[in-house]
């Protein structure tokens, strides 16, 4: 157990740990962790958010938040994020955007989407009422990091040659999606009491619909779109705490 904690901390964020010899199966069942991956930037964000609120306004605030976040997790999943745009909106074949993704070049579309999601994330987080942002830093890494365990386990890996990706396909099983599931709407039930109903309808449902898109653009999953979903998933959910939650 301690050896797939270590490889869900390892490939979710910066922080240095010790290496690990791994067979392909502990990646699927280091998934199972993600959320609690999740909870950790969460705990961290709120730590953060105690120490920085008594003397800083709350758009700075805001905006050191969002670059803790980022610099934890090595801006993994925003590269994701820009590449798999690119890709959907570039109107080419599945093959192309395939081969897109592959492309370490930022272009102009997902340049664009790019500075649209940071600002959005930024806008909403500064909107969120104090007496809930503690509860939606909490959650919003973690409903994104369940997102990505949620996405690998629903789609077939998009590419025909593998790749890393595929390996957490291939080994993701059952069991380690409902520890992931469990995990994360027992934290939404604890936080939110009788609102973790709908607010996680409105999240699964959100997932569902990107997972959908997904598998109409490219047929399928990769490690790009997980991140695309999670960084999507995260803004929704502090969309969630600034309209309805």
């Amino acid at each position: 157990m301690f050896k797939d904690i270590l490889i869900a901390f390892q490939f979710l964020t910066r922080i240095p740990l010790p290496q690990i010899s791994y067979d392909q199966g502990r990646f699927g069942r280091s998934m199972r962790y993600y959320p609690l991956v999740g909870l950790f930037l969460g705990e961290i964000l709120v730590l953060s958010h105690t120490l920085l609120a008594k003397y800083l306004p709350v758009r700075v605030e805001s905006l050191i938040l969002i670059g803790i976040l980022i610099a934890i997790t090595g801006a993994f999943h925003l590269d994701g994020f820009t590449d798999t745009v690119d890709a959907f909106l570039s109107s080419k074949k599945r093959e192309d955007m395939l081969t897109i993704m592959k492309d370490s070049r930022i272009g102009a579309i997902g340049a664009v989407a790019l500075i649209l999601l940071l600002l959005g994330k930024y806008e909403l987080l500064s909107a969120v009422a104090p007496a809930k942002k503690c509860t939606a830093l909490l959650l919003m890494p973690v409903v994104s990091r369940w997102s990505m365990v949620v996405s690998t386990y629903a789609l077939p890996y998009a590419r025909k040659e593998g790749g890393l990706g595929k390996m957490f396909c291939a080994s993701l099983a059952r069991l380690d999606l409902l520890i992931a599931t469990s995990f994360t709407f027992l934290l939404a039930a604890v936080l939110l009491k009788q609102q973790a109903v709908y607010f996680s309808l409105f999240c699964a449902l959100l997932i569902g619909i990107l997972l959908l898109y997904s598998r109409w653009k490219i047929g399928g999953i990769t490690g790009d779109v997980c991140g695309f979903i999670g960084e999507i998933v995260e803004v929704f959910v502090l969309f969630l705490f600034v309209t309805v939650v």
